[in-house]
């Protein structure tokens, strides 16, 4: 009488072959906001991105700490990304320090660096331990209706009609992927 494998030893053989617990499979690019991409060695998720209304709450806090100068002309808008970062690794890794906004016709617009110290919404980069997360757990980011850090943009109000946006993550060293790109649902 042969002698048929168990259940788990086929379970545990398939386990082993395609890797699980490795971070294996790796996504760069992704045709909407809800997927997961990577950059080095960390995962990025925008939780939202929108238009603010500097006249509105919740927007008046997210424009707290804007320098001198980049207040949007007439013809511009603030346009908000918020993200969440995970560090599934076993090692430290830095989070990303540059991101983009490119429309269809190649224009590219850079974040706007706001005073961390003055709002408790921005984004800033910082080193993940193995298993942490930006927004941090119990911060004013991960407590707001957007769960998280919100990276901010001034674009010209003539960009939404050149959509769809994509928003790029560069990876702050040298791990592969480099970058990371996803469709803003705009």
């Amino acid at each position: 009488m042969a002698r048929r494998p168990s259940i788990l030893a086929v379970l545990a053989a398939v386990l082993l072959a395609t890797g699980c617990g490795n971070k294996e499979a790796v996504t760069e690019e992704a045709d909407t906001e809800g997927i997961w991409v990577d950059a080095g060695t960390l995962d990025y998720h925008v939780q939202g991105s929108r238009q603010l209304n500097p006249s509105q709450v919740p927007d008046d806090r997210y424009l707290e700490g804007v320098p001198m100068g980049e207040e949007p002309t007439k013809d511009e808008t603030w346009f908000a990304v918020f993200i969440r970062i995970e560090n599934k690794t076993g090692a430290d890794a830095p989070t990303a320090e540059e991101f983009e906004v490119e429309d269809t016709e190649g224009n590219v617009f850079k974040a706007v660096e706001l005073d961390t110290e003055v709002n408790a919404f921005a984004y800033e980069p910082t080193t993940l331990g193995p298993d942490e997360v930006v927004p941090h757990p119990d911060s004013s980011q991960e407590l707001d209706s957007t769960d998280g850090a919100m990276v901010l943009f001034k674009i010209p109000l003539t960009e939404f009609e050149n959509r769809p946006l994509e928003f790029t993550v560069h990876s702050p060293d040298e791990a592969e992927p480099a970058e990371a790109t996803l469709v803003l649902d705009v």
